[in-house]
């Protein structure tokens, strides 16, 4: 709350104040947590304002608000190779999007939290289901091909579709539904823990 009084956003990385660094709106994440955990010694209105500016504001500053946020919105995930760690950012940003939908619902704004519920949907947008992997789309809809789901780095964050395709936080069940059940989605995480790590 006070990074944001000082300076209009919330951080992303705090360290302690601004840095550009990682991707995502993870101050949501944190401010929503505390609040569910009964840490209120905060002003509670003045972070649901921060977190709605930074959930659906674009900065000048591209380590603060939402990178690539028209597109995000408008058909629902972020398109590759058009900007950079695409499948990454929409992930994160539908979870961020669940953390908001989370804080606003706590604090009666039900008519912000059934947007930012909707949005936190948008992972779906990314699930493949030949591959069964979140898989890069371009801005035209098309998967993004050839797909090499232990390529690193591109659409996604320091990792490959290996390991950012469970990146579903708030959804276990409607990612384990995608993959076809909780046997299907068993025996895919073990393929994970036994798969090589990345090709280059």
């Amino acid at each position: 709350v006070n990074i944001y009084n000082e300076g209009g956003w919330l951080p992303r990385w705090i360290s302690p104040g601004y840095r550009h660094s990682m991707i995502g709106s993870h101050s949501v994440s944190l401010a929503a947590d505390a609040y569910a955990k009964g840490i209120r010694n905060f002003d509670a209105a003045k972070i649901l304002e921060a977190v709605q500016k930074e959930c659906v504001r674009v900065s000048d500053q591209e380590h603060l608000g939402r990178y690539a946020y028209d597109e995000y919105v408008s058909k629902g995930y972020i398109s590759y190779p058009g900007h950079y760690q695409a499948v990454a950012l929409t992930l994160e940003y539908a979870y961020d999007d669940f953390c908001a939908m989370k804080l606003a619902g706590m604090l009666g704004d039900e008519g912000l939290a059934q947007t930012f519920g909707q949005r936190a949907m948008n992972y779906a947008n990314l699930f493949d289901p030949s591959t069964g992997y979140m898989r890069p789309r371009g801005a035209d809809g098309n998967w993004l091909a050839p797909f090499d789901p232990y390529k690193w780095g591109g659409p996604y964050t320091e990792a490959n579709a290996m390991q950012y395709s469970w990146s579903v936080f708030h959804d276990i069940a409607g990612l384990a539904c995608a993959h076809g059940g909780a046997d299907r989605t068993e025996a895919k995480i073990d393929a994970l823990f036994s798969a090589p790590t990345y090709h280059q």
